[in-house]
């Protein structure tokens, strides 16, 4: 169809107008010096993603993503600890985290420990962070940070795989296995947008799974944790909340992971090996 500008500006605002026209040309330098002339970045971006739902979609991923590369700065890695041997690397952990391992009973939920600290650990050297000299700290509502700051750090587990996210901006990760779903649950974290959402869906599970990541990692962003009811976050599934931005992925079809941040757009999503 036939772009019409008259009837675009119609429709849209004429700065709307602008920044299509800057999409097109591609001219990522104009566009840059243009986002940054706006005082909240992240609600005008928002913004676009609302009202130009439709014409967002013409974009592919990589156009869309190198437009706004420069306003990255959030890193996702992940592993499978399937085979992690604890006896061999549980010695690599500070010995509190060491302590909080053994304590644990099923051998699962030691691979899964042990192998987020070395996740974390790994991501961080990546960006030349020791975590030997930033250690790692557990602070209100158990949310973890490093010593000195030099990222806002999030992590998850479930299964067989760990996450990780770092970020200059705070942050939060979930990951979860798909499984089967019990109804009763619903009525505990589905509001009227989710209800929609789930039932317009045609993968049930995935849906729940993916309601139940947004949400869990908004609050591991916010550090509030289950002191605030999952029911009470509505997400317009545009992918934002107060402010905040949310990326889905599905691993292996078998997992859910999402991550929310204060910032649009993930730089570097990768799985390591540990």
């Amino acid at each position: 169809m036939k772009f019409s500008q008259a009837k675009y500006t119609k429709k849209y605002n004429k700065t709307n107008y602008k920044m299509y026209q800057f999409r097109i040309k591609k001219n990522d330098e104009e566009l840059i010096q243009f986002l940054d002339s706006k005082k909240d970045r992240n609600n005008y971006l928002v913004s676009l993603l609302k009202n130009e739902c439709s014409l967002t979609k013409k974009l592919n991923r990589n156009t869309w993503d190198s437009l706004f590369q420069s306003t990255y700065s959030t890193y996702v890695y992940y592993a499978n600890v399937k085979n992690l041997n604890i006896q061999e690397n549980i010695g690599k952990l500070p010995q509190k985290r060491q302590q909080k391992a053994n304590s644990l009973v099923l051998e699962n939920d030691k691979k899964l420990s042990v192998g987020v600290y070395l996740l974390l650990e790994k991501s961080l050297k990546i960006h030349h962070v020791d975590i030997t000299k930033n250690k790692l700290k557990i602070g209100k509502n158990g949310k973890p940070y490093l010593e000195g700051n030099p990222f806002y750090i999030s992590l998850s587990h479930s299964g067989d795989f760990v996450a990780v996210v770092l970020s200059k901006f705070p942050v939060g990760i979930d990951i979860q296995k798909t499984r089967r779903v019990n109804s009763s649950i619903f009525k505990l974290i589905f509001n009227e947008n989710d209800n929609d959402f789930y039932i317009n869906s045609r993968n049930k599970s995935k849906a729940f799974y993916k309601i139940w990541t947004f949400k869990e990692s908004y609050l591991k962003m916010t550090g509030e944790g289950l002191t605030k009811s999952l029911k009470s976050i509505f997400i317009d599934y545009t992918y934002n909340f107060n402010g905040s931005f949310f990326t889905n992925y599905c691993i292996e079809n078998k997992y859910q992971l999402s991550v929310c941040s204060k910032t649009y757009g993930i730089k570097t999503f990768k799985k390591l090996k540990i």
